[in-house]
């Protein structure tokens, strides 16, 4: 199976935990 890539543009910036949180959703949809 070949691998697949998602880009995420967001601005929601470094401090912030929104984009880990919106990355452990992504991987448990798809791992």
């Amino acid at each position: 199976m070949s691998k697949k890539f998602i880009t995420l543009l967001t601005d929601f910036g470094y401090e912030d935990h929104y984009i880990a949180v919106l990355k452990g959703i992504i991987y448990s949809i798809c791992p």
